[in-house]
């Protein structure tokens, strides 16, 4: 029924954090999407995903400038493939492909709470930075994960 809370304040500076972010000024893609889309892409593939043996949770996320869409791949070699396009607000740079764990891309975009999205890819092998489009507070980082293909 009793609780001891210590506490200490600690005087050194915080670390920079922004180090760690990816530079918008030099992502190679950059793209904006609504983010229900999204993450109801992401929930479709979310089946196939899971069931991957090689690479289990993993999703590519492909951006094609071109078409102005994104598409949200899985595939389990022993059930079958998930693919599913969206239509991109918009669409700046590079064709590229990114592979994520679903979860955490998804929990990254739910995360936003706005309207739309915005994925700042640099290279395959990057971290992808989200951020919420027309909010400058929100950022999160998405590593990738590396899928033999």
């Amino acid at each position: 029924d009793h609780a001891v809370l210590t506490a200490r304040c600690i005087m050194d500076p915080f670390p920079v954090y922004q180090k760690l972010l990816p530079e918008t000024r030099r992502a190679v893609t950059h793209v904006t999407v609504d983010s229900g889309r999204l993450l109801d892409a992401l929930s479709i593939a979310n089946p196939m995903a899971k069931q991957a043996p090689t690479a289990a949770g993993v999703v590519t996320v492909t951006v094609t400038p071109e078409d102005n869409q994104v598409t949200v791949e899985s595939s389990a070699s022993d059930v079958g493939d998930t693919a599913v396009d969206i239509p991109a607000v918009s669409v700046k740079g590079e064709y590229i492909q990114f592979d994520a764990n679903l979860l955490f891309l998804a929990a990254a975009v739910k995360s936003a709470a706005c309207e739309r999205v915005e994925l700042w890819f640099t290279t395959p092998e990057a971290p992808v930075l989200v951020t919420g489009f027309g909010s400058a507070g929100y950022k999160a980082v998405v590593m990738p994960v590396r899928v033999s293909r």
